[in-house]
């Protein structure tokens, strides 16, 4: 294996290390309304990662983790349109799709640059640490690294890492509710259709979505779970199911 993927091996290594990166903060938004590059096409929900990193460091590695449920699938740019269907998650093209699912070094959430030069190489995050990254439409494994590499003398940019683009009929942005628990977020919720998390033991202690920098290698980050409503039948049970509760309270 080249050299030059030995660091970022060894961060996949440790991840589980005490040690705490220096990523001030790093968050999944659903792309919304008003939002650089909204809105997105029905039926189609767009997560988007931003991560803002220390300003004495740089942000160099991000690992992520995704299964999708209850009829949702991943969106994916073809990477070679002469061989079938062949997902990439680097490069997809500003003048192509954008709703798709990318990933690049801090880059501003709608520029040319996110979609046209990433910056980044891509290998496995979970399986098969160091091996080739996962982009099936229920599943996605990969991490992302710097390419090429920072210094320790490089600026220290913000910016989004990672888009999660998911195709679920009858869901939009205003439907779904983003979480850090796996559990509804509410009666009207119920539905989950992403996980951005682990794999259930003995890996549930690799979160869903992780970041690194260049002097703290060891990655941080959490789990995210996305929710959002049945089909209409089913909310108007959920809402006589609760009209009914409400009226047992007062009737008692």
């Amino acid at each position: 294996m080249p050299k030059r993927f030995g660091w970022i091996l060894a961060c996949f290594v440790n991840v589980v290390s005490t040690t705490q990166a220096q990523i001030v903060s790093a968050t999944l938004d659903v792309l919304s309304a008003g939002d650089p590059g909204a809105p997105t096409p029905p039926g189609v929900i767009v997560l988007d990662g931003f991560v803002d990193v220390a300003a004495t460091d740089v942000w160099t590695v991000a690992g992520v983790h995704c299964m999708t449920y209850n009829g949702a699938t991943l969106r994916y740019a073809d990477g070679d349109p002469n061989e079938g269907l062949q997902p990439t998650v680097i490069n997809t093209g500003s003048g192509n799709d954008r709703f798709v699912t990318l990933a690049s070094r801090p880059r501003e959430r709608d520029e040319a640059a996110r979609f046209d030069n990433s910056g980044v190489g891509i290998l496995s995050y979970m399986h098969d640490a160091g091996g080739q990254a996962s982009l099936q439409p229920t599943h996605c494994d990969f991490s992302e690294f710097a390419s090429p590499p920072p210094g320790p003398s490089a600026s220290s940019v913000d910016g989004w890492v990672v888009r999660l683009a998911i195709d679920s009929a009858g869901q939009d942005s205003s439907s779904v509710r983003l979480t850090n628990v796996n559990s509804p977020p509410d009666a009207f919720h119920p539905l989950l259709l992403a996980a951005v998390a682990a794999h259930p033991p003995p890996a549930s202690q690799y979160p869903g979505w992780v970041n690194a920098t260049w002097d703290v290698p060891p990655p941080t980050g959490q789990n995210w779970y996305l929710w959002g409503i049945p089909e209409p039948s089913t909310i108007m049970l959920l809402a006589a199911g609760m009209a009914c509760f409400r009226n047992r309270r007062h009737s008692r």
